[in-house]
């Protein structure tokens, strides 16, 4: 009981040094203080253009700084001789009493001001409506053709990396709805390249010389329980000018809303004269289901990271979709598309892949025959496995037509004219969405495969120089390069840039001369028995079926035909690949076999014997003749 006794005297005991030496008052008014100054700096900063982390910086040294008031008003006094430490002050001469009275009044006068602030800034003071374009472009000057922007990759505020899918998804989202406005006015960078810059640490100008843009719109995204805060500025590449500066917050169910504000304002800026039609399509939202849309974000996140992986993720998200909202046309068309890349990129059985394309193609036309993606893929079915062309070149221009900025119209629409042979047409088609997208693999490799199969070389040569200027740093385009260089027989060039293509992916100078002294000692034939080595020597779970492409190219038929024979055991290899392999090694009955009975599969990669280089091979066969005939492929 005496013990108690003492730990509560203790205890109180405590809680009076602690009023004693004004702990409780220098806190009270250092909370008070800070509060006030974070009110000033949210709006002043913002007025000189300030970016994220300033304001950020400003709030963690005011949180540092608690704890050291508190420190500094117990171990230290204020006396008539000055500060000094608390211990050295004589208790009788102690006038912390007075300088509390003191702190009391200061108190009491910081708080008036707090509340006298909060009326004014909710009820009396009006908020200053945005500037009109007129007033924020007196000091702009606006260019007389198309303006052009770029919408660089909103920054994830919320302090958990996991949020990454909402800052890169309201990106996307401003992106696409400004891209839909005025094209003949403005134009903007579409989301692939935008992306490219995500954490980057360049400056504006750069940016904007790269891309070519007039105007970039920069922010941060910040998500609190329900709430949302966006907060843009738009910048004039030119001199770097700071046109505007300017939050937007909403909750959560608003998020479209939210998306159309930073879009109107922009709109503003650049004095861009909507059709009403467009007009109302920026101020027209609609509610959203916060579950669905949340998980449809997730799933677009890791499918544009793509691989394996990738794909299951989103597959998972895209469902979650679903269940939240089973009328979510969207998230259907998404979920068909993704198992469409699966079968294309070989991850899972064309049988598998295609009859849930189908399903989840359907389900979204039910709910929303008008989007843009419910038109790519149904054209994809007349296109890829109907084969009626003309129905799907029509279903792929509707789509490219009412959405030319969308990377993924742009590229079905020019798959589509490349298969039907009309290369001019499509290479007018990409070279038109480059400006707009120049980071995007899509459509860049798309124009090089045109290149290839039209045999115009040199120009695919020009476009691979070109694309290697924007990604100096990527290892596939150099090898895809030394593998053109390879088959005009330019064997120099060829080990040229696989040799760069060898360093940037991570092989050591002692690898790179190995390869450089076996194409010496015994030409190409010598560089890829070398690289072969390395490959087995290096990569446990190395991908089986390029062995057989590189003992192809050897001439050594037998090893080909195993390592086919292996990789078609333990790898989803379509009958395409291998009939295109079986022809490569002069096995042209076996090859016709497979071509016939992917016909009677009616598989959609058939489509490509029409036009793709790789069947020179077999065109004098009557057998394949025939089957082009009974494919109806128009002249």
């Amino acid at each position: 009981m005496d013990s108690a006794n003492n730990n509560k005297q203790a205890v109180m005991s405590f809680f009076d040094e602690l009023k004693h030496r004004n702990v409780f008052r220098v806190g009270v008014a250092y909370v008070i203080v800070a509060w006030l100054l974070l009110q000033v700096a949210d709006v002043i900063l913002p007025t000189f253009g300030s970016p994220d982390w300033v304001m950020q910086a400003f709030t963690f040294l005011l949180i540092i700084g608690f704890p050291l008031a508190l420190l500094f008003a117990w171990a230290f006094e204020l006396t008539p001789q000055g500060i000094k430490l608390e211990k050295d002050v004589v208790r009788s001469e102690s006038i912390t009493h007075l300088t509390g009275r003191n702190f009391d009044f200061a108190i009491i006068g910081l708080m008036a001001v707090a509340i006298l602030y909060l009326i004014l800034d909710n009820y009396v003071l009006e908020k200053a409506p945005p500037k009109t374009a007129e007033e924020v472009t007196q000091d702009a000057i606006l260019p007389e053709g198309k303006i052009m922007l770029a919408v660089l990759p909103l920054e994830n505020l919320s302090g958990d990396p996991e949020q990454e899918y909402f800052s890169d998804g309201l990106t996307e989202e401003i992106i696409a709805q400004l891209g839909g406005l005025d094209r003949d006015r403005l134009g903007v960078i579409a989301r692939t390249s935008a992306m490219h810059y995500k954490g980057k640490d360049k400056r504006i100008d750069e940016i904007g010389r790269e891309l070519g843009v007039d105007y970039v719109l920069e922010g941060s995204v910040r998500r609190a329980g329900n709430r949302v805060r966006i907060t843009a500025q738009l910048i004039q590449v030119s001199d770097q000018t700071h046109l505007w500066a300017q939050s937007f917050e909403r909750d959560f169910d608003d998020i479209f809303a939210l998306q159309s504000e930073v879009a109107q304002r922009v709109t503003h800026t650049l004095a861009l004269e909507l059709l009403p039609a467009e007009q109302t399509r920026l101020r027209r939202t609609r509610p959203v289901n916060s579950e669905a849309y949340e998980a449809y974000l997730k799933g677009r996140y890791h499918e544009s990271r793509g691989g394996r992986d990738g794909f299951l993720r989103a597959i998972e998200h895209y469902e979650e979709a679903i269940r939240a909202d089973p009328e979510y046309a969207l998230a259907y068309a998404a979920l068909g598309h993704t198992y469409s890349m699966q079968v294309y990129l070989g991850h899972i059985p064309a049988s598998e892949g295609q009859q849930k394309f189908w399903y989840y193609t359907r389900k979204a036309a039910e709910f929303d025959p008008s989007l843009a993606e419910v038109e790519v893929n149904f054209a994809d079915i007349w296109f890829y496995k109907d084969w009626d062309w003309s129905a799907g070149e029509a279903g792929f221009r509707r789509a490219f037509k009412s959405d030319p900025g969308s990377e993924s119209a742009v590229w079905h629409y020019a798959l589509c004219l490349h298969v039907l042979g009309r290369y001019e047409e499509a290479i007018g088609v990409l070279e038109r969405a480059l400006p707009l997208d120049p980071h995007s693999s899509l459509l860049n490799y798309g124009l090089v495969e045109i290149f290839l199969d039209s045999r115009q070389y040199e120009r695919a040569i020009e476009q691979y120089q070109k694309m290697i200027e924007l990604e100096p740093k990527d290892a596939g385009i150099y090898d895809s390069l030394g593998d053109l260089f390879g088959d005009l027989g330019r064997y120099d060039e060829a080990v040229e840039v696989y040799l760069k293509a060898s360093s940037l992916a991570g092989d050591s100078t002692e690898r790179v001369q190995e390869l450089r002294d076996a194409y010496r000692a015994s030409g190409i034939r010598g560089y890829w028995r070398k690289r072969v080595e390395h490959l087995m020597a290096t990569h446990e779970d190395v991908p089986l079926f390029p062995f057989a492409y590189i003992y192809a190219g050897l001439g050594e038929k037998d090893q080909a035909l195993a390592w086919m024979k292996e990789a078609a055991q333990r790898e989803h290899l379509s009958l395409f690949t291998l009939a295109d392999m079986y022809t490569r090694l002069g096995e042209h009955d076996q090859a016709l076999a497979l071509l016939e009975k992917a016909y009677e599969q009616r598989n959609g990669q058939l489509a490509w014997i029409n036009v793709r280089r790789g069947w020179d091979l077999l065109r004098d066969d009557p057998r394949f003749q025939d089957l082009l005939r009974r494919m109806n492929f128009p002249e």
